[in-house]
């Protein structure tokens, strides 16, 4: 019986100990401060996804914007190569779009395709 007693007792201080030094580790640690107030920033980071140099600020100093408002223009040599690239892409294929394309086939070649069979679209 007395190795039970001295196992509970072991056991029971081990406890107090730990929850004794846990307290003391919670009671030292920094707590954070928390302040009430405004602040003024004096700097705003703003980085673009494509490289140029701002042609035209559309905003001033303490205006309110809203999401998505324009706030400066970029000129950009770069994109602008790009987009005449594609309309020059977009002006070739133009002729193609407009124009039907005309195929000539021959009465024999369609009774071989249609197997003798009248075909269901007229011929031009």
């Amino acid at each position: 019986m007395s190795k039970i007693k001295s196992a509970v007792l072991a056991v029971a201080g081990t406890a107090f100990v730990g929850w004794t030094g846990y307290s003391f580790y919670e009671a030292y640690q920094p707590q954070p401060e928390i302040f009430q107030g405004q602040i003024e920033a004096q700097q705003y980071s703003i980085s673009s996804k494509v490289p140029g140099r701002i042609e035209e600020v559309l905003v001033h100093k303490g205006q309110q914007i809203d999401k998505g408002q324009l706030i400066f223009t970029l000129y950009s040599p770069e994109l602008d190569a790009k987009l005449e690239q594609a309309k020059a892409g977009q002006e070739a294929l133009m002729p193609w779009q407009t124009k039907p394309i005309q195929v000539h086939v021959s009465r024999k070649s369609m009774r071989h395709a249609t197997n003798g069979r009248k075909p269901k679209l007229p011929l031009s």
